[in-house]
């Protein structure tokens, strides 16, 4: 081996190394990238032949990189349409042409050529068609509205998925769930019914147009037993739409326009109708307006 063989040995290890760090840095600072995937540095001997074909290890090392295309953590955004994969695959993305609102066709490698990608941050542009935050649209095949069938596997027969054109679709809220603790101390009510003698929670829900309303729901003790054993009464105090404006006569400042919805029984141990473990209570609430 010669001086010359030794000097590049060292320069091409020292450049190995250095193609390893660049790897790791690009690593650390894509870590919070959606759909990024990470990179590993392997190395390998350079093998030369001389021209009778005998092999000469010694002649330095050379790096390449190695995708890990191992699934990575799916992270819940509460954006309906951002997607995600769970196992194999990619998203196939294309850009838009600027002025004509269409994807580009082309083949060739450029930027206007078909991606692949497992970033699903995709909205929605003012055309209603999914974009991500590349500004690539995302592709797929066009079904038949009435059969169900399209034509797969041709790149030429995808088109931009798009959201114009669908119909919305909203369902009121038509059951709810409520968990919660009554103050055992809170002293039973004979006389006039206050918002200061009453327990109050606020129960939210969705209405038929898809606005956000609440029900305010109050809790009255009206009576304990010397065996420990109580009974509440349960009103409710007044629906709020989605602007803000209440819904109905029902004020929840004002006790005399509360609607009563049922009588709650508790066992000495606290349970709700009692039982080693209590029973669910079943209550028909009726918010009014579009629900």
């Amino acid at each position: 081996m010669g001086i010359t063989t030794i000097f590049n040995n060292g320069v091409l290890g020292l450049t190995a190394q250095n193609r390893a760090l660049g790897t790791i840095s690009n690593n650390i600072a894509n870590a919070s990238t959606s759909g990024f995937k990470a990179s590993e540095t392997q190395f390998s001997d350079f093998v030369l032949s001389d021209r009778t074909g005998n092999k000469d290890p010694g002649n330095g090392v050379r790096a390449f990189e190695r995708l890990d295309h191992s699934g990575g953590t799916v992270t819940r955004t509460d954006i309906t349409t951002n997607a995600a994969i769970n196992g194999n695959g990619f998203f196939i993305v294309q850009d838009l042409a600027a002025q004509a609102g269409t994807t580009a066709t082309t083949a060739q490698t450029s930027d206007d050529s078909v991606f692949l990608t497992r970033s699903g941050d995709f909205s929605p542009d003012k055309e209603g068609r999914l974009v991500n935050g590349a500004g690539k649209a995302l592709m797929g095949f066009k079904l038949d509205p009435a059969s169900g069938t399209g034509s797969f596997g041709s790149l030429s027969s995808m088109t931009p998925v798009s959201l114009s054109g669908l119909q919305d679709y909203r369902e009121a809220s038509t059951q709810a769930s409520l968990n919660l603790n009554l103050p055992y101390d809170q002293a039973p009510v004979a006389g006039e019914i206050t918002t200061a003698n009453t327990t109050g929670v606020v129960l939210n829900m969705v209405d038929k147009n898809g606005a956000d309303g609440a029900m305010a729901l109050r809790f009255l003790k009206t009576g304990q037993a010397e065996d420990g054993t109580s009974t509440w009464q349960v009103f409710n105090a007044g629906v709020v739409g989605a602007d803000g404006k209440p819904v109905g006569n029902g004020n929840v400042n004002d006790p005399t326009t509360w609607k009563s919805l049922g009588t709650l029984n508790f066992a000495r141990n606290g349970t709700l109708t009692g039982g080693p473990t209590g029973s669910p209570v079943t209550l028909t609430l009726n918010p009014g307006g579009d629900s």
